[in-house]
């Protein structure tokens, strides 16, 4: 736990893999990470957005199930969650990674938890978001969101902050239940690439091709149950 602590606090220049082993090691005693938060804020502010490859989702998946074991009011007051929340589901890359959809659909719920006091710490938030989009090295950029294609890139980006302004007035409004805001595109196919249907389709035709073969297992013990009413006649083969 100790370990753990001490290699979240070099964010970036941890080897990415003990980085995410050392978050890894907090959630397994979440009760004990909150003096970790602050660390954990400071990476998703700083760092997360530009460590990308193997095992880079680990910190973002776990940091937020950090933050939602002890979200509530005075966890809503450490300076630098909001936007920390807030980027994580930004800069997300916008791909269909199993690891990245769990973290941007977490994103997404601990935005919708906040309080209506913390509306002016999302709206800000949102346009520091802005700002990175015109102000940042476009590479940086991608590299963040994952999309190469700068157009398709930007709108989906925009999406995601205008998400933020749409949460931050839902929230000033005093988050009336008809009136929660609804994201532009679908947080596990952002880039619509139909991969949510191909995904139910294989996992259909599996169910299907599993079930086939329960029934033939059954139909061959059945046929193998079958005992010959009268000698020398061989068993009902199976269907």
């Amino acid at each position: 736990m100790k370990i753990g602590m001490s290699i979240i606090k070099y964010g970036k220049y941890a080897d990415t893999h003990d980085l995410s082993k050392a978050y890894l090691a907090l959630t397994k005693h979440k009760e004990d990470a909150r003096p970790a938060i602050p660390d954990i804020i400071r990476y998703f502010n700083e760092d997360a957005h530009l460590v990308r490859g193997f095992f880079s989702n680990g910190p973002l998946e776990r940091g937020l199930d950090i933050f939602d074991f002890h979200f509530g009011p005075e966890l809503e007051k450490t300076p630098g969650l909001v936007s920390a929340i807030s980027r994580a589901f930004t800069r997300c890359p916008y791909n269909t990674y199993g690891g990245w959809i769990k973290a941007r659909e977490h994103a997404i719920e601990l935005l919708l938890r906040l309080s209506p006091s913390s509306a002016a710490a999302l709206q800000k938030a949102a346009a520091e978001e802005k700002k990175w989009l015109e102000t940042e090295d476009p590479e940086l950029v991608e590299k963040a969101a994952a999309v190469t294609n700068a157009e398709k890139r930007t709108e989906l980006i925009r999406k995601s902050i205008k998400y933020l302004e749409d949460v931050a007035a839902w929230l000033q409004a005093g988050k009336p239940q008809n009136g929660k805001p609804t994201l532009a595109y679908d947080p596990t196919d952002p880039q619509d690439t139909g991969a949510a249907e191909k995904k139910a389709k294989k996992a259909a035709e599996q169910k299907a091709k599993n079930a086939k073969k329960a029934a033939q297992e059954r139909a061959k013990k059945a046929g193998k149950g079958i005992t010959p009413p009268t000698p020398g006649l061989k068993p009902i083969p199976p269907l």
